[in-house]
């Protein structure tokens, strides 16, 4: 449970990072949609759709990593158990499960973390 809590707070300090650099390299295009009128949700809704982006490229890549090892490590399992071991069986097919509440959990961070940021550098 304590390495949940550190990997989160971790990933939470690297998004929000991210988030401040991003408003600081778009800084002229927030200050020139500022002056022509744009409400605050145009200026916050390219960031929120990055950090979605992101969660769902991190999930991919996780997904693609954990089927890999799966592939990889089925064999020494195997090994292990009389009956086999269907360790990728169990990734592909509960795959919808799987990384659809890794996709909400990773969206989630993200967009806390960004909402986060757009509020304390972001001033609309």
């Amino acid at each position: 449970m304590i390495l949940v809590i550190l990997f989160l707070t971790i990933a939470v300090l690297i998004v929000f990072n991210t988030v401040r650099v991003a408003i600081f390299v778009h800084r002229e295009e927030i200050s020139i949609m500022r002056l022509v009128g744009a409400t605050g949700w145009f200026i916050r809704t390219p960031f929120l759709i990055e950090a979605l982006i992101f969660s769902f490229l991190a999930v991919l890549i996780s997904g693609a990593f954990m089927i890999f090892a799966a592939t990889v490590l089925d064999p020494v399992f195997a090994s292990y158990f009389d009956s086999g071991s269907k360790l990728k069986d169990f990734f592909i097919g509960q795959g919808y499960w799987v990384y659809g509440s890794e996709f909400v959990g990773a969206a989630l961070v993200c967009l806390f973390s960004t909402a986060v940021a757009m509020r304390k550098y972001l001033r609309v």
